[in-house]
């Protein structure tokens, strides 16, 4: 998972060493850390980012604190337990819905869609904080730390822009009407057809 990581944003690496899994070089900083590509993650060779605002990718976000904290529970709720190439693809999903003309411009309003995200929709408390124990606290304190990332750093998308997303264990109807870009962890990744 390190060589993974080392080259999806020079930004996440400061997210990572606050998520305590220990620091890593950040992108560029050292010979060995040439550009790499992510091909098995998202179909298609996927540069990674460099530090200047003119590399390719995305970001850095720019969000309302209403926002990032809508997206903070989306990654806590979607994705805690996944490794942090999972958490970041379903960020990315709703923050690519929020560049799309058919979507909401606003990522609160994106999420909370009717059956957009099923965390809004679960009748379960919607507050990471009413979930006890550490793993939970841990969990939410780096999606939020993951979401101050995105809006300092540039990533590439593994998600190869996906709008959709799924766990593996259910099949969704309209999962058969997108192609699939992408399996990160334990979800499968969809782009609706442009």
């Amino acid at each position: 998972m390190r060589a993974m990581l080392n080259g999806i944003a020079t930004g996440l690496a400061v997210a990572i060493f606050w998520l305590d899994l220990g620091p890593f070089p950040i992108y560029g900083e050292s010979a060995h850390l040439a550009p790499q590509t992510f091909g098995s993650l998202a179909g298609p060779s996927l540069p990674v980012s460099g530090s200047s605002s003119t590399a390719p990718g995305m970001g850095p976000f720019l969000l309302t604190e209403r926002e990032s904290r809508c997206l903070a529970r989306t990654v806590f709720f979607e994705a805690r337990g996944e490794p942090l190439l999972g958490e970041l693809s379903v960020a990315l999903v709703a923050l690519n819905r929020v560049r799309q003309p058919a979507y909401p411009s606003d990522a609160c309003a994106v999420i909370h869609e009717v059956a957009a995200f099923s965390w809004y929709s679960d009748g379960e408390s919607d507050d990471p904080t009413d979930y006890p124990g550490i793993a939970n606290r841990r969990a939410w304190v780096r999606a939020q730390r993951l979401v101050e990332a995105l809006q300092t750093s540039r990533v590439m998308d593994p998600t190869a822009g996906a709008d959709h997303y799924h766990a593996v264990y259910v099949s969704p109807d309209w999962a058969k009407e997108f192609p699939q870009t992408a399996r990160i962890g334990s979800h499968l990744f969809y782009r609706r057809g442009r």
